[in-house]
């Protein structure tokens, strides 16, 4: 018999019950003997048909239900990017379309059309004694930006060439189990319009102020507010000075993590890492 659970992914982030849990207190990283292999898209997403992204791994499978994460030429069969970390099994004999996990961590990216908002993430056992946790946590980076107005094209790309940047990665937080789903929303909780709609507050918010009070704390970051250009998007706003330089602080990807226990032991830990779209 299959034991299934699932677990429902958004863009952002995680409501977790808000309670704190010791399942997953520390930080965590990707295997360090694991490269992380190039995106399955390739920035082209005409051929993103698949209604689901399914990842086979020789214990368990894993299912994102309406959600394709990974572009294919349908002309030759192929995966955009020639990725090294799966191999596609197109849907034959009764078998869906699939992607064959390779190595320990699978990537996977959004794009405007398609992102992981409100789609439920199924995780699908060959044996009925495993137990799986799950967890989720962001890469991120702080990035120096540059005010261009009056600057030449030349000018902006020298500057950018020698502009300092800090990767960072967020706390780990366990996804807890509500009769076999997970409750999901995006940390732009005050320009969620939903949320303002029905006047909620939106706990991924307060996590994400958690975390840019730490990295402006380890950074020794002040707060200002400059207007910058932002081209045909009009004004930016710019809220981060550190040494008289500006910076910006944004979620790359999100890293979902997978632990297979048999038997009450560590079996295997397999990792999802999905880039973020940010829009076109």
């Amino acid at each position: 018999m299959k034991l299934s659970y699932y677990i429902l992914i958004a863009a952002f982030f995680i409501i977790t019950g808000c309670k704190k849990t010791s399942e997953a207190e520390e930080v965590s990283v990707l295997p360090a003997t694991d490269t992380i292999p190039k995106p399955v898209y390739d920035g082209y997403d005409g051929d993103r048909q698949a209604e689901d992204t399914r990842i086979v791994y020789p214990s368990f499978e894993v299912v994102f239900h309406g959600f394709a994460g990974y572009d294919v030429d349908r002309k030759n069969g192929k995966l955009y990017g020639d990725p090294d970390d799966v191999e596609l099994r197109l849907a034959n004999n009764g078998l869906k379309e699939a992607l064959i996990a390779k190595k320990d961590t699978v990537m996977l990216g959004e794009s405007p059309e398609y992102t992981t908002e409100n789609k439920l993430l199924e995780i699908i056992s060959k044996n009925q004694d495993d137990k799986f946790k799950v967890s989720m946590y962001y890469t991120s980076s702080l990035n120096e930006v540059f005010n261009d107005r009056g600057l030449s094209t030349k000018e902006i790309e020298k500057a950018y060439e020698n502009a300092d940047k800090y990767n960072e990665i967020t706390k780990e937080i366990a996804l807890r189990d509500s009769l076999g789903f997970f409750r999901t929303i995006t940390l732009e909780s005050s320009t969620d319009e939903a949320f303002e709609k029905e006047k909620k507050f939106n706990p991924g918010q307060h996590y994400y102020d958690e975390d840019l009070n730490r990295v402006k704390r380890k950074y020794n970051i002040n707060d200002t507010v400059v207007l910058m250009n932002g081209g045909d998007y009009g004004d930016r706003k710019v809220t981060l000075v550190r040494k008289g330089r500006l910076f910006e602080y944004t979620y790359d990807s999100y890293i979902i993590k997978i632990e297979r226990y048999n038997k009450g032991q560590l079996a295997e830990t397999k990792y999802i890492e999905i880039m973020i779209s940010y829009g076109c």
